[in-house]
């Protein structure tokens, strides 16, 4: 069964209800709605499946795995409820008042706006294995911040080197840096981190090499926000 499905009941009887007030209205409306009887006909096996299930569990011919068997069944008809309410529901062809026969809320008309960041993240360096190392990042939210904007972390990096022309050569990497970077900006490098622990690997070569970081936060869109402190480590 779906987690954190709000559209549908928690109660078998509740469950079996809606699904078949759902079947009862694509009687009538699914050629309309351009839903395939075959589409139509599979969910009403579903239904079925999940009501004979249910009426075992609560007779006399209940066996140890029945509650397994109702279990699968609920769970199959949910997810052909939910394949039904995000591939053919919410399309153009319903009406606000067809969703309310449906039992659920009217499609959305307008796109959620996903703010910029305004956070600042701050990282430090974590040991691991050899030529590994590990960011951990904290987003440092403010009074007034909308952590919707708080997708994760875009973390900005590069090494230096005595010859950055030469290790890159003998590496293939590009982001080697003749001196300590003055401005974030300098490390060209960046992976993105969705968890607060990230890892990130380096060639052989640039073991003993001092790796410089620094963090943005990033939201679902794409857009960062302000630069976080610059922070550093010998790579191992």
């Amino acid at each position: 069964m779906p987690k954190n499905a709000d559209w549908l009941p928690t109660g078998r009887n509740e469950q079996i209800a809606m699904a078949k007030n759902w079947s009862a209205v694509l009687a009538e409306k699914a050629d309309d709605w351009d839903i395939p009887q075959l589409e139509v006909q599979t969910f009403n096996g579903k239904i079925a499946g999940a009501e004979e299930a249910l009426a075992v569990s609560q007779s006399a011919e209940r066996v140890g795995s029945t509650t397994a068997i109702v279990k699968t069944r609920f769970k199959e008809m949910a997810v052909c409820m939910r394949v039904l309410k995000q591939r053919r529901f919410y399309k153009p062809k319903l009406a606000d008042n067809d969703f309310a026969t449906l039992g659920l809320k009217p499609r959305k008309t307008f796109l959620s706006l996903i703010p910029v960041p305004t956070d600042i993240a701050r990282g430090r360096i974590e040991l691991s294995i050899r030529y590994e190392l590990i960011v951990v990042s904290e987003i440092i939210v403010g009074a007034h911040s909308d952590t919707r904007a708080n997708h994760g972390v875009r973390i900005f990096y590069g090494v230096e080197a005595d010859d950055p022309a030469a290790q890159s050569a003998l590496t293939g990497k590009h982001y080697y840096l003749g001196a300590a970077p003055h401005s974030p900006e300098q490390l060209t490098e960046n992976e993105f981190a969705g968890t607060k622990r990230h890892a990130i690997t380096f060639p052989t070569e640039d073991a003993g090499k001092t790796a410089w970081f620094a963090l943005r936060v990033e939201n679902a869109k794409g857009k960062r926000g302000p630069w976080g402190e610059m922070f550093s480590a010998v790579i191992p």
